[in-house]
């Protein structure tokens, strides 16, 4: 299981996206499949109902509190429905829960914590587990939420922060093969003078070709992220020795 986390860490190092996805997530996405028939490239026309946008909407409400930390993350109260399998890893204290929603059944809906980055102890299994970050996925891409509307209401800036905390104006990702027909759309949510951490956010649509006019966008998945401070395990291990040598002095 280290190893895997490991590989999977490389990669996203890789492709320039550590900050936003975690090997932990990275583990827990492996294990979704889309059903039979539901490729990329043959995927229903599915749209949202009326109820269906406002439950999403609700949902996003509530995680960008939890991520925030103007509420707590409490598993089976947060509202994001019904708790279904808990993942755990053996060398971090953090857990990955899936939820299912009702009204959404056609979906997977995960929520990942992970060992306060915060609190630089060796023994990361030991240490409080705090929020990491939210996933959501459709099992076939749906029509009905645009993404100017997730940008007005998850409050959206038009641009985006690295790994090292260097900002990139613009939101457009370049698509990466063999997907070359969905885009992603990075952002830094604007800041909440309540809110103690800032807060990414990442939009995944199949959008139609240029010219096409006959078609919606289709939302195929949703990520947002906590930000904590960029630590290493060496960076981790060197401001432990700090705090250590201050306790001496």
């Amino acid at each position: 299981m280290k190893k895997a986390r490991t590989l999977a860490a490389i990669l996203l190092i890789g492709i320039g996206i550590t900050k936003t996805i975690s090997p932990i997530q990275v583990l827990a996405e492996q294990n979704i499949r889309k059903p039979s028939g539901q490729s990329a490239g043959n995927q229903l026309n599915r749209s949202l109902t009326g109820e269906q946008r406002q439950v999403m909407l609700q949902m996003l409400d509530k995680i960008m509190a939890v991520l925030r930390d103007d509420q707590p993350f409490i598993f089976d109260k947060v509202g994001f429905g019904k708790v279904g399998r808990i993942d755990s890893w053996e060398d971090d204290s953090g857990k990955t829960y899936s939820y299912n929603a009702d009204s959404l059944p056609d979906a997977n809906i995960l929520f990942s914590t992970k060992s306060d980055p915060e609190n630089y102890d060796d023994d990361r299994r030991t240490v409080t587990a705090v929020p990491e970050s939210f996933y959501f996925e459709f099992f076939s891409s749906h029509s009905g939420l645009d993404r100017q509307t997730l940008e007005k209401h998850l409050a959206l800036e038009t641009y985006w922060i690295d790994a090292v905390g260097e900002k990139h104006n613009g939101n457009r990702l370049m698509p990466l093969p063999p997907a070359l027909w969905q885009r992603v759309y990075r952002y830094r949510a604007k800041e909440q003078a309540t809110s103690h951490f800032p807060v990414d956010v990442e939009l995944f649509y199949f959008e139609p070709k240029d010219g096409d006019g006959n078609r919606e966008p289709r939302l195929d998945a949703i990520r947002i992220t906590r930000s904590y401070p960029y630590l290493t395990p060496e960076m981790r291990k060197k401001r432990r020795e700090e705090e250590q040598q201050k306790k001496h002095d």
